[in-house]
This record gives C-alpha cells, structure tokens and sequence, in this order.
C-alpha cells in the first residue's frame, strides 16, 4: 500500500513527511516528460530507535537516474502532384534523392547526441533523402534524438531548387517535439520543375546491300522508373505522322523504325538520364554508327541518329598498283584479248604488228 505520494522539485528531490515506524520501499511511479520509467528502489527501515525527524537519505551513487527518451525523426519527402513518396510521370525515381534538411535544437536546454552537447539554436545536423526500400520512399532520417523540441528547414539554393528536379514549396522552419518512443515521421511536399526536352531517334540505312524497307527494332530506357507514360509522334518515310503514348511497364519501351523514319518522345523533364540500344543490328550483317548520343542526360531537345550500313565488296583478285583502279585493269585484260586475236599469222605465214597496245598493269 503507498504510504504517501512524492513528486520531485526542481533538482530533482524529494522529502517526505514524517513517517510512523516500518519498513518502506521508494520506488518511481512516474517518470517526467521525457524520460523512461525506471524500475529502479530504494528500502529502509523507520525503528523507534530512530530519532524524530530522522532524515533517511538515498546513499551516493544509489540515486534514481532516469534515462532520456529516444526517438527516431523521419523526414518524407513527398511529390506534390502525385502526393505520395513516388515521383510523377515524367520524373525519373530517383529524383527526390539527396534534397537536405537542416534540424536544430529549438529546446530550451541542450540536448547530448552521438557524444556531442548540442546548445539551444545550434544544428544537430544537415542530412539527405535516400530511398527507403520497406516504405517504398525517399526519407532521411536522425536516430535515436532526445527528447526535446527541434526545428527542420529544408534546404534550397538561391533558385529555390531543392535538387536538380524540385522547387522547394516552403524553406520555412517546421517546429515538432519528441517526447516518446519509436519514430515521429514529418513530410515535406516539393514541386517537380517542369522544364521539359524532347529526343528524337531517327534512323539512316546506307551501303549497297543495306534494305530501306527493314524495320529496325530499339529499345529506350528513362531513367530507371517504371510505370511512365510519354507522348510520342513518329514521322514514317512518306512524311505522315503517327501518335500515341509509349509505356514504360517494363522500364524500358520497344519501337522500329525504316530508313527515313524518326521518333520523337516528348514531355520528358530535363535532367532525366537515357539509353538508346538497337539490337540484332549487327547480327544481321549491319554495322551500327550513331551521330549523337545513344545514353546520356537530357539537358535540351536532343536528336540522335543510328545509322546501320551493309556493303558487299566484289573481289577481283587484282590489286590496283600506281593509283590504278579495278577497272583499268580489267581493261587491259580486255585490250589483251584484241592483241591476240590480231596477232595471227597472215596469207604469207608473217605474224601481224596491228594493235600494240601501251596498257600497263
């Protein structure tokens, strides 16, 4: 049964008042705000040998000491057009890592973390998104903080960019306490810039055995996302155009194209990284060059050209000697054969002079 109910004064002690003899044991009820209850006691005993007013006092190094609360803040860091922690359409996933949140201690005393006493005002830390792959989002997060009052900025250049894809909505100073266990989570909305590029994919077949009516097959990856749709206008080789949406299910999107044909994928946000393959190419005896490049960062309207030759070369088995070419000297095999002909013998048995020819190898 309690005997009587304690509450500590500033500097944490208590007395009691006097107490009718017997053995008593003191234990903590309640911790402050803060703290965690601890389970720690003290027993003594009250004798009639014990003087009134008898003072019994917790020996040194028995104090109760209760320990600070830790808790863990998360940081969301949320896409305001969609309103979740996944990126828009045309935003590739990892967009919303690496924007930074100052946190300061707003509390009216200093808190102690990770082996530093940090004073009221001063910044615990600057720290960044990553993806969080349990939640599927990009958080950043300080661990195990005391209990106290913080403040979270989040930081922007003088643009106002949080990073390269996100205005920052607010640089504001958002105020919270922690003051339990587990994790207090703060989300913070950005707004995607929507500077947007366009690349364009166009396609050239060249060399004497190269077909213009072949479809040729590509493949385009944006970014690493999934799930996005873009625009799309193709011009075929009769000048009409063709529209459409090209899906990103798979990360990457599939299309052909003939000699004189191109692509244009449009609505795409600047910074977004890119790779253009064309397999089977080579396979099918082409040799693959491109003007432009084939992966890479759009950083404006980027055009790129895959241009796939096929050439057969007829051997003759003659090497062209002094400049020569192929065709002289197939000449002089043709020169050559006249000079036989007309060097048979005549009615008198003499071999005929006609037709010496200065033809040189």
């Amino acid at each position: 049964t309690a005997a009587e109910m304690l509450t500590a004064a500033n500097g944490g002690f208590v007395l009691s008042a006097q107490l009718p003899y017997g053995s008593y044991e003191l234990v903590e009820s309640k911790a402050p705000a803060g703290y965690s209850l601890s389970s720690w006691s003290y027993t003594f005993t009250a004798s009639p040998s014990d003087e009134d007013g008898t003072i019994f006092e917790v020996p040194a190094g028995s104090e109760l000491k209760d320990e600070v609360l830790l808790q863990d803040l998360v940081i969301r860091k949320w896409d305001r057009q969609r309103g979740t922690g996944k990126t828009g359409a045309v935003v590739p996933k990892e967009a919303l890592e690496g924007i930074s949140f100052e946190v300061i201690n707003r509390s009216v005393r200093s808190v102690v973390w990770e082996g530093r006493t940090i004073e009221p005002g001063e910044t615990v830390s600057v720290i960044q998104t990553a993806f969080d792959e349990e939640s599927g989002e990009y958080r950043a997060v300080l661990s195990a903080l005391p209990y106290g009052t913080y403040g979270i900025k989040e930081l922007a250049d003088d643009g106002g960019m949080a990073n390269s894809w996100y205005l920052a909505d607010s640089t504001a100073e958002v105020q919270i306490e922690l003051h339990k266990t587990g994790e207090q989570h703060v989300t913070f909305h950005d707004t995607a810039d929507t500077r947007i590029c366009s690349l364009t994919v166009s396609k050239t077949v060249s060399g004497n055995m190269g077909s213009k009516d072949r479809d040729f097959s590509f493949e385009l990856v944006l970014g690493d996302n999934s799930g996005l749709s873009v625009s799309f206008v193709k011009t075929l080789a009769d000048g009409s155009l063709k529209t459409g949406m090209a899906g990103f299910s798979e990360v990457r999107h599939s299309f052909s194209l003939k000699h004189g044909e191109s692509i244009t994928f449009g609505n795409l946000v600047c910074g977004i990284s890119y790779r253009i393959t064309e397999p089977g190419a080579e396979e099918a005896g082409y040799t693959l060059s491109w003007t432009g490049e084939s992966e890479g960062v759009l950083t404006d309207d980027t055009v790129v050209t895959a241009d796939n030759n096929r050439s057969a070369v007829v051997s003759t088995g003659l090497a062209p000697s002094d400049g020569g070419s192929a065709a002289s000297v197939l000449g002089c095999f043709a020169a050559a054969a006249v000079l036989v002909a007309a060097g048979r013998k005549d009615k008198n048995g003499k071999r005929s002079r006609k037709g010496r020819s200065s033809c040189r190898a």
